[in-house]
C-alpha cells in the first residue's frame, strides 16, 4: 500500500431551463434566412399550440421593424439554390423541437426593445431638427440647393447654365424690379433672353427647395410611424400572456352552450302532423344531405320565383294533404334530416331587405318523422343555422388536413395545429346536433319508443348509435340513397337538347306559351314594351291554354307551330269584340328563357319525365322545367294507356309471324310508331290501325325494322362495293322504304365556299336477288333523327354525323356557285368601250325603275334600283352571303355618263327626272355627279337582274380587315379582293370564293380588266424600304432624333419610294446604330400597300405629330411612310 488516499471530486452537471409562456421574448441564435430573421433578433411569443397535452408549435410575432411590410430578401433552399423573394410577415411558426434549437430566452428583452424604440425616436428628432434649421436659416437652405445643383451638373454636364451666376443676378434684379428701371436700363433682345434665363433659374431653385422640404417631411413621417409597431407589440404581449386563461374560459362557455341545447333553451318544436308512432323495432335514421323545401314541394305544387320563407305554410299544408310528399322526403318511418327553404336568390328589390330575407331563406331546421308524426325543430346555434349536412361527409375530415396543392398536412407541419382547431370546431358543430337530439328524446320523446330506456345507455355513445341508429350517406354518394341511374341517364340539359334536336316538320311539340312567345318569335301575339317592363315585352292576345301540344310545320326554311289565342278589341261606341285565331310562333327563332319554352315529343316518354321530376339532384333547377314536365308526364301517361291496346295488336302481329328476335320486338314496335307518327304529322296511333292502308304500311315498316332490313345488310354492303361508295348508315325512312347513306367519292364532292358536308342518300328496294336503287339525293347525316329508324351504322359515319352547312341544301349551294359565274358577262357590259352592253343595261335600268316607282310602294320618295353583280361567296361562321360588285344609288349616273347613245340617254334622263317634283339641277347632277362602283354583301338576289327593285333590301360591307383610312388607298378591285381574301384566311370559320371565270389561268384577277378602267392600271412601280430598329444592349429604345436627342419610339416601319432611292434616306432624321433595312420592289403602289398590310396588320399611314409630339415630316424622296402601331 502506498498510503495515498485517492479523493475523486464528483462531477457537477449544470443545465439551463426556462419554461415557455406566451408573452415572453426569445432571441434567435443565428440568422434564419427563409423567415427573414436576423441573428440575435429578439421576438415575442404570440401563441403556443398544444396537441395531446404536448407543445407542438410556437408562433412568434414578426419584429416590429418588419411587421406587415413587403420586404425582398434572399435565402438558400434545401437543394442549395439561392432564391430571391418578396414577402410580408406578421408571424413566424416553428415546431417545438426546431424552436428550442434555434432560439434562447432573452432576459434583456425589455432593454433591447427600449433601445430600439429610442433609436426610432432619435432618428425622428434628428430629422425634425434638420428641417427646422433649413427653414429658419437661409444660408443652410442655400447650401442644400447648391449641393443639389452640383450633383445634377455632375450627372449631366451638358445642362450647364448659359450665363454666369453674376449675370443671372443682374437679370433677376431687372425682371423683379420696377418696370421704369427695366425700361431705362435699356431693353434689347439679349437682355430679354437673359431675363427669361433668370426666370427659369429661379423656378428651378424653387422646385429644388420644394422637393427637399417634401422629401424631409416624408422621412419624418416614416420615422414617426416606425415607432407604432413597437407599441402594438406591447398590446400583443399582454394578450399572449393570458392566452391559456382565455382558451379555458372559451372552452367552458362552449360546454355551457351545449348544455343549453340539451335542456331545450331557445329550441322551438313545431308539430306539423300528429298521429301514431312508428313501430319500436324501426331504428332512428339520420339523413346526411340537406334538403330544400321548394325543391321538394315543386313535385306537388306549381311554384314560382315568389316562393320564400314567408310561404312555408304551403309546405306544412302539402305534408298534411299529400302522403307521397312525406314518403319522398323521409326514407324511413323514424327519421331526422336537415332542411332549408331555398338555395335560390330571391329578388326583393331593396338590398337591405334582400340580405335579411335571404338569410331567413337559408336558415337550416330539423325535420323529424316518427310514424305519422311530423315535427319541425329550430336550433338557436349559429353554426346549425348554416349547416350543409346533418353529419360530416367521409372526405370532410380529410379535407381539413390537405394543403392547397393537395399534399397531406402531417403532425410534422407547422400548419397542423390550425387544421386541428378547425377539426375540433367542426366536431363540436356536429356533436351539438347529437346533444340536441338527445335532449329532444329525453324531454319530448320526439322519436318515439325505439330502445329500452331502462338500460340507461348513453344516447350519444358509439354503442347506442351502432345498435339503434342508421346513418344514410346520401350527400357523398356512398349511402343507400345514391342514384343508380345517374351514370346512365343524360343530364337535364342534355336530355332537353337531345329531345329538341328531333324537331322537324310533323313533330309534336309541347309549349309553355308565355315563355316561347315574344316579339321575335310571334310578332302577331307580342310587342316590345315602350317603358321598362319586367319582361321587356307584353302580349297582345290571351292564350286559350297556358301550355298545350301543337304540330310543327316548315315555312321559309323556319319551323313554326300554331297557338290558339283570343284577341279582344274595344270601342267607345260599340261593344267589345272577341276574335279567336291561331297565332304563328317561330320556334327556330326562340333562344333562351327563365323556364323551358318547349319540348319536342318525338322521343319523349312519361317514364323519362318522371325520373327528372323525382330526381332530387336535378330538382335544384326546378323553376326551369318542372311545371312543364309534370303536366306533360300526365298527358303522355294518358296517351300511353290509351295506346296500349294498339301496341299489343302490333306486338301480336310480330309474334304471329315470328318476325325478328323475341327480346327486340317491343323496341321494334316503339321505333315503328315513332317513325310512322313523324311521317303523319303527329297523328294518333288509333287512326293508323283503323285505316286498312295505314295498317299495311305499319306492318311493312315494322317488318323492315324488326327483321328484313337487318337481313339485307350483306347484300347492301356488296352493292356499296360495286358502287365504289363507303356505306355510312342504313335506315327505315318515314315512307316505309330502306334508305342508305353513303359517302360521296372524291370526284363527287364540291369543296367550294365550304368543305363538302353532304352524303348521298340512296332509296333502296329489296328484291329476291338483292337490292335495287330507286332514287338518290344529297342529304346531311343527322346526329339524331327520330323520323328515320336507324338499323346499322358503319364506323365511317362518325366523320359525317352531325355536320352542319351554312347552305340550306346542296342544291342551294350549287345554285349560289352558278349565280356568281354569271357576273362576268354583266361586268363586260359596264366597260365604257362596250356601248352595246351599256345600252342593254340602260333598258334594264328603265324597266327596274318603272317597276320600283310605278308598281310598288315608294314611301313618298323617288326610288333608284340597286345594281348588284354577283362575283363571289363569303362564308362567316353560320352565315353565307353573295359578294356583289355594284352601287346602291349611283347606277343611273354611271350608265348615263358612260353611254354615247344620245337618244337613249335622253330617255334615261326623262324617266328619272320626270318623277321629281323639283326638277332643277337634276340633269346637271346626272351628268356630273362623281360615281364609283363598290363591293357589298347580302344573301338576297336581284329580282330584276342585274338590278333589284326591292327598296328594303339590306346590304352591308365586306370585312376587309383594315380601317377605312387604309381602304381609301385601295382603288383597284384587285386590291380590295386581296384584302377580303387575306381577312378570310385569318379566321378558322371564314371562307371566301371568287367566281372561277374572274381569275385567269395565271391566277390574276380580271375584274379591273373587264371593267376597262385604265386609271386603275396606271400606277407606277415603287420600292418599299422596310426598317427594323433593334433595341440598345441596355434595353432602351434604339433610335433617337438627330435634331434634339429625344427618343424615337417607332421600331418598325415601311417607306414607299421610287425605285433606286438611297436606303439611307429612311434614317435621314434618326440616329439608330443597330438597324436593318430591306428593299422590295412592286409594280404598283397598291401592291406595295398590300405587302405592308400583310407584314404589319396594324399599320397606319404616318403623319407628323400624329403619334408623338417629337415626330417630324417624312423625308423628301419618301412617298409615304407606314408605321406599325
Amino acid at each position: 500500500m502506498t498510503g495515498i488516499v485517492r479523493i475523486e471530486q464528483p462531477v457537477e452537471r449544470i443545465e439551463r431551463f426556462h419554461s415557455l409562456q406566451g408573452g415572453q421574448y426569445w432571441r434567435a441564435n443565428e440568422a434564419i434566412a427563409e423567415e427573414n430573421i436576423a441573428a440575435s433578433e429578439v421576438l415575442l411569443i404570440e401563441s403556443l399550440r398544444w396537441v395531446d397535452n404536448k407543445l407542438h408549435t410556437v408562433i412568434l410575432r414578426t419584429h416590429p421593424s418588419k411587421h406587415g411590410q413587403h420586404i425582398r430578401f434572399e435565402y438558400t433552399d434545401e437543394s442549395g439554390r439561392t432564391c430571391g423573394t418578396t414577402r410580408s410577415f406578421t408571424q413566424h411558426r416553428f415546431l417545438f423541437d426546431d424552436f428550442v434549437n434555434k432560439f434562447t430566452f432573452a432576459a434583456d428583452s425589455k432593454e433591447v426593445r427600449e433601445s430600439e424604440v429610442q433609436a426610432c425616436q432619435q432618428l425622428a428628432q434628428k430629422l425634425t431638427v434638420e428641417l427646422s434649421e433649413a427653414m429658419t436659416n437661409p444660408e443652410r437652405m442655400k447650401e442644400i440647393i447648391a449641393e443639389r445643383l452640383e450633383k445634377e451638373q455632375t450627372e449631366k454636364s451638358e445642362n450647364k447654365l448659359n450665363t454666369l451666376p453674376a449675370t443671372i443676378d443682374q437679370y433677376t434684379n431687372l425682371a423683379t424690379g420696377p418696370l421704369e428701371n427695366t425700361l431705362t436700363s435699356g431693353v434689347n433682345e439679349e437682355s430679354i433672353k437673359g431675363m427669361m434665363e433668370a426666370a427659369r433659374h429661379g423656378h428651378k431653385l424653387a422646385v429644388i427647395q420644394s422637393e427637399w422640404l417634401q422629401g424631409k417631411n416624408n422621412e419624418i413621417t416614416r420615422a414617426v410611424q416606425a415607432v407604432v409597431p413597437y407599441y402594438q407589440e406591447m398590446a400583443a404581449a399582454q394578450l399572449a400572456a393570458f392566452e391559456e386563461s382565455r382558451e379555458n374560459v372559451e372552452s367552458l362557455m362552449k360546454g355551457i352552450a351545449s348544455l343549453d341545447l340539451f335542456i331545450g333553451k331557445d329550441v322551438v318544436v313545431n308539430t306539423i302532423i300528429k298521429g301514431n308512432s312508428a313501430p319500436s323495432d324501426i331504428p332512428l335514421t339520420f339523413v346526411q344531405k340537406k334538403l330544400l323545401m321548394d325543391e321538394e314541394l315543386a313535385v306537388y305544387l306549381d311554384l314560382g320565383d315568389w316562393f320564400d320563407f314567408t310561404k312555408a305554410d304551403l309546405f306544412d299544408q302539402a305534408l298534411q294533404k299529400h302522403p307521397g310528399l312525406i314518403e319522398q322526403i323521409f326514407p324511413t318511418q323514424r327519421c331526422v334530416l336537415v332542411m332549408a327553404v331555398t338555395r335560390r336568390h330571391v329578388n326583393y328589390q331593396d338590398p337591405w331587405e334582400a340580405a335579411a330575407k335571404d338569410f331567413q331563406n337559408r336558415c337550416v331546421f330539423l325535420l323529424v318523422r316518427d310514424g305519422e308524426n311530423i315535427y319541425q325543430v329550430c336550433s338557436p346555434v349559429e353554426s346549425h343555422l348554416g349547416a350543409h349536412t346533418l353529419f360530416p361527409e367521409r372526405d370532410e375530415q380529410d379535407a381539413l388536413f390537405r394543403g392547397f396543392d393537395g399534399s397531406r398536412i402531417t403532425f410534422r407541419d407547422v400548419a397542423y395545429t390550425d387544421r386541428l382547431r378547425a377539426h375540433e370546431k367542426m366536431a363540436l358543430h356536429y356533436k351539438r346536433f347529437l346533444i340536441l337530439c338527445c335532449g329532444l328524446d329525453q324531454r319530448e320523446r320526439l322519436f318515439g319508443e325505439f330502445y329500452d330506456r331502462s338500460s340507461n345507455i348513453n344516447f350519444i355513445s358509439m354503442d347506442f348509435q351502432e345498435k339503434y341508429c342508421r346513418f344514410i350517406h346520401d350527400a357523398d354518394g356512398t349511402g343507400l340513397l345514391s342514384d343508380p341511374e345517374a351514370d346512365t341517364r343524360p343530364s337535364l340539359e342534355s336530355y332537353i337538347k337531345q329531345a329538341n334536336q328531333h324537331l322537324r316538320s310533323g313533330s309534336r311539340v309541347f309549349c309553355e306559351w308565355r315563355q316561347v312567345v315574344n316579339p321575335v318569335t310571334a310578332p302577331g301575339a307580342a310587342k316590345d314594351d315602350s317603358g321598362n317592363g319586367y319582361r321587356g315585352h307584353s302580349f297582345t292576345v290571351d292564350f286559350v291554354k297556358s301550355r298545350s301540344t301543337s304540330v310543327a310545320y316548315q315555312k321559309n326554311e323556319e319551323i313554326y307551330v300554331d297557338v290558339p289565342v283570343v284577341q279582344h278589341t274595344y270601342s267607345r261606341n260599340a261593344k267589345s269584340d272577341k276574335r279567336e285565331f291561331n297565332a304563328k310562333v317561330c320556334l327556330s327563332k326562340f333562344r333562351t328563357s327563365d323556364s323551358l319554352g318547349y319540348l319536342c315529343l318525338d322521343t319523349v316518354k312519361s317514364a323519362d319525365l318522371e325520373y327528372y321530376i323525382h330526381n332530387r339532384r336535378i330538382r335544384a333547377n326546378h323553376l326551369y322545367y318542372i311545371r312543364l314536365f309534370k303536366e306533360l308526364a300526365a298527358l303522355l301517361k294518358l296517351e300511353e294507356t290509351h295506346e296500349e291496346q294498339y301496341r299489343s295488336k302490333m306486338l301480336a302481329a310480330l309474334n304471329a309471324g315470328n318476325i325478328g328476335d323475341e327480346n327486340d320486338r317491343v323496341a321494334a314496335v316503339d321505333k315503328t310508331i315513332q317513325t310512322w307518327r313523324c311521317a303523319n304529322r303527329g297523328a294518333s296511333l288509333q287512326s293508323g290501325l283503323e285505316d286498312e292502308k295505314q295498317w299495311k304500311a305499319l306492318l311493312a315498316m315494322m317488318d323492315l325494322i324488326a327483321w328484313r332490313g337487318h337481313a339485307s345488310i350483306p347484300q347492301i354492303e356488296c352493292y356499296c362495293e360495286q358502287l365504289g361508295n363507303s356505306p355510312l348508315r342504313l335506315v327505315v325512312m318515314p315512307n316505309g322504304k330502306l334508305g342508305l347513306y353513303v359517302a360521296p367519292r372524291a370526284e363527287e364532292r364540291n369543296d367550294a365556299a365550304e368543305k363538302h358536308k353532304w352524303a348521298i342518300r340512296v332509296v333502296l328496294s329489296l328484291t329476291r336477288t338483292g337490292v335495287k336503287e330507286v332514287s338518290r339525293s344529297w342529304a346531311l347525316v343527322n346526329e339524331l333523327s327520330v323520323s328515320e329508324c336507324t338499323l346499322k351504322e358503319w364506323p365511317l359515319v362518325d366523320e359525317w354525323k352531325g355536320l352542319k352547312s351554312v347552305f340550306e341544301s346542296y342544291d342551294r349551294k350549287l345554285k349560289a356557285l352558278a349565280d356568281i359565274e354569271l357576273g362576268r358577262e354583266t361586268l363586260k357590259r359596264l366597260n365604257p368601250s362596250n356601248q352595246e352592253g351599256l345600252s342593254e343595261l340602260a333598258e334594264l335600268w328603265i324597266n327596274a325603275f318603272e317597276e320600283m316607282n310605278f308598281y310598288r310602294p315608294t314611301g313618298g320618295i323617288v326610288q333608284k334600283p340597286v345594281m348588284m353583280i354577283p362575283i363571289g361567296l363569303i362564308v362567316d361562321r353560320e352565315e353565307w352571303s353573295y359578294l356583289y360588285l355594284g352601287t346602291r344609288g349611283s347606277a343611273v349616273e354611271y350608265i348615263y355618263q358612260n353611254l354615247n347613245d344620245k337618244a337613249l340617254k335622253a330617255r334615261v334622263a326623262h324617266r328619272l327626272i320626270s318623277n321629281y317634283e323639283v326638277k332643277e339641277g337634276k340633269l346637271d347632277n346626272l351628268a356630273n355627279k362623281k360615281t364609283s362602283l363598290g363591293l357589298f354583301c347580302t344573301k338576297q338576289r336581284p329580282d330584276m337582274a342585274p338590278f333589284s327593285a326591292d327598296r328594303n333590301i339590306e346590304t352591308y360591307g365586306p370585312d376587309f380587315g383594315v380601317n377605312h383610312a387604309v381602304l381609301t388607298h385601295m382603288v383597284s378591285f384587285k386590291s380590295q379582293i386581296a384584302l377580303i381574301q387575306q381577312e378570310a384566311d385569318r379566321g378558322l370559320h371564314r371562307r371566301f370564293t371568287i367566281a372561277s371565270n374572274l381569275v385567269s389561268s395565271a391566277g390574276e384577277l380580271l375584274i379591273d380588266q373587264l371593267l376597262g378602267d385604265a386609271a386603275r392600271d396606271a400606277d407606277e412601280p415603287v420600292d418599299i424600304l422596310e426598317v427594323v430598329i433593334n433595341p440598345a444592349p441596355t434595353g432602351e429604345p434604339g433610335a433617337k432624333l438627330k435634331k434634339n436627342g429625344e427618343t424615337f419610339w417607332h421600331k418598325h416601319w415601311c417607306d414607299l419610294c421610287k425605285p433606286g432611292t438611297e436606303e439611307s434616306l429612311a434614317l435621314s432624321h434618326i440616329h439608330a446604330p443597330d438597324h436593318v433595312i430591306t428593299r422590295t420592289s412592286f409594280s404598283s403602289k397598291e401592291d406595295a400597300i398590300l405587302f405592308v398590310l400583310k407584314t404589319m396588320p396594324q399599320a397606319r399611314k404616318y403623319e407628323k405629330d400624329f403619334f408623338r409630339d417629337n415626330d417630324f415630316d417624312v423625308p423628301d424622296g419618301i412617298i409615304e411612310r407606314w408605321i406599325d402601331r
